[in-house]
């Protein structure tokens, strides 16, 4: 029986690694604020280290604000590292190294994966991006 394809959708507001010609589609879902999904982190490294460029990882952010009070801020730091091109240096930093996700903690990442701090205050001020992540 010849193997079958399966179309994996992704859509515009999904992060993505790898090419969609890969062999393998792993999409995630995931809450920066949630320690399962910290741990989660380090073994998809682990599997894209093993994969190689056989692997597209397409990432989708899903905060839980009732079990993380603050998930909905994390997810929006991610969101505003995503318009200035940096999201996988704020995904990597958020997870590998967990914090409150207040506006300090938030801002000492955007500062150390090379973010432009005002802009990314201003949006996060605004929650520019707030809608997007509630409607995903």
């Amino acid at each position: 029986m010849p193997a079958r394809s399966l179309e994996i959708q992704v859509y515009r507001t999904d992060h993505v690694q790898g090419s969609p010609l890969a062999a393998v589609t792993l999409i995630g879902y995931a809450d920066f604020a949630s320690p399962d999904c910290s741990r989660t982190h380090r073994m998809i490294k682990t599997i894209q280290k093993n994969l190689g460029s056989r692997l597209r990882y397409v990432f989708r952010v899903f905060p839980d604000p009732l079990d993380s009070p603050r998930s909905e801020e994390a997810a929006e730091a991610a969101e505003c590292a995503a318009s200035q091109g940096k999201f996988w240096e704020m995904h990597d930093r958020m997870f590998e190294q967990p914090c409150a996700f207040d506006e300090l903690h938030l801002v000492r990442c955007a500062k150390a994966v090379g973010m432009d701090v005002r802009q990314f205050r201003r949006e996060m001020q605004g929650h520019v991006h707030l809608a997007g992540i509630r409607a995903a």
